[in-house]
């Protein structure tokens, strides 16, 4: 989020809200750790204003989610260049 709202505002010095809880599930065998996040739809300047977001624009969303997701993936080596 803090990527997409910093892309969308043209903004480097923002930064999302966020909750964050860890839970824990299963056995040895069939752990299952995982995060559970509530972030909010807008951002907070250093001075703590909120700034408040148009309805958010769900193309620019995945756009910026995608490069993110395939630029681990290429880190990873999960992909070649061609198929990102």
């Amino acid at each position: 989020m803090e990527v997409f709202l910093r892309t969308v505002l043209e903004r480097d010095d923002i930064l999302p809200g966020a909750i964050a809880g860890i839970q824990t599930f299963g056995n040895f065998v069939h752990y299952h750790a995982h995060i559970h996040v509530i972030v909010t739809g807008r951002a907070y300047s250093p001075d703590g204003t909120f700034i408040c977001l148009s309805p958010m624009a769900t193309k620019q969303l995945l756009s910026v989610w995608q490069r993110k997701v395939f630029n681990l993936f290429l880190g990873e080596s999960k992909i070649d260049q061609e198929l990102a």
